[in-house]
């Protein structure tokens, strides 16, 4: 089960070592500054000549052919069943079944609207069809995405 305690303070650990839980926002920045790193690399390869950006896309629509999160999702879409889909996966861990779990939460706590994450979230794990989250969301009133920023 994904912890979803979202709170900015950090909380012990329930074992016996003093170590502190991981915060979201802590992993993401540490996540975002990973891309960033990898970005400034590009640029750098890119400039000496021995980087190609067609590659890069090629590579990465390659991998995304191989994702565990899109098999599970092509197989939710087929109409199997979460359970049944990762039996299936023989131990493999298909990240976005926790994470969705979490950004849900972390959404609700900061009062964050994130109508794509929580159709996903009803999918994965209250069996809600795929068809009818895809309805819900094409049907829902339009409203200016740049209202959320203050703009």
């Amino acid at each position: 089960m994904a912890d979803t305690d979202f709170s900015s303070t950090p909380k012990e650990s329930s074992s016996s070592s003093s170590a502190y839980k991981p915060l979201v926002y802590d992993l993401l920045n540490r996540l975002n500054a990973s891309f960033a790193r990898v970005h400034r690399n590009m640029l750098l390869l890119e400039k000496a000549g021995i980087f190609d950006p067609l590659m890069m896309q090629v590579l990465n629509r390659q991998s995304e052919r191989l994702s565990r999160n899109r098999s599970v999702g092509i197989e939710l879409g087929r109409g199997k069943k979460l359970p049944g889909i990762v039996t299936g996966m023989h131990g493999m861990v298909a990240e976005g079944i926790f994470t969705t779990t979490a950004a849900v939460g972390l959404a609700q706590v900061r009062g964050v609207e994130m109508p794509i994450t929580e159709q996903m979230h009803a999918i994965l794990h209250q069996g809600k069809a795929p068809r009818d989250a895809i309805y819900e969301l094409m049907t829902r009133s339009g409203k200016s995405e740049s209202s959320a920023f203050g703009s």
